[in-house]
């Protein structure tokens, strides 16, 4: 995101066009234990340097310090994608989960 917003506005402005600041966000998917397997399999063919860790948080502290640089770097919009779906009883305990956890975020 720090190093995406400059070009992105860069490249709007030598097109004389401007992004509003608050459109900038991302899609975060996020997994409760490990990244999965198929998912940190498909990280390693194109990022071998990179812990699918760092790239994909893991529990919602995660979540929280990933959103926290995001903000940091300009972003105010995301849609946080769970790897593991809760069931149809489980969505209520996630969203709960996370609006315990991210809520105080929201400016």
């Amino acid at each position: 995101m720090a190093a995406a917003i400059p070009i992105i506005n860069e490249t709007a402005a030598e097109h004389d066009r401007s992004i509003d600041p608050e459109h900038f966000g991302a899609l975060i998917a996020y997994a409760d234990g490990e990244v999965p397997d198929v998912l940190a399999q498909f990280i390693a063919k194109r990022r071998p340097d990179v812990d699918p860790a760092d790239i994909v948080p893991v529990g919602m502290p995660a979540v929280r310090v990933t959103i926290e640089k995001m903000v940091a770097a300009g972003a105010s919009k995301f849609v946080l994608l769970p790897l593991s779906e809760p069931d149809a009883d489980g969505w209520t305990a996630e969203l709960e989960r996370i609006a315990a956890e991210l809520k105080p975020l929201e400016n």
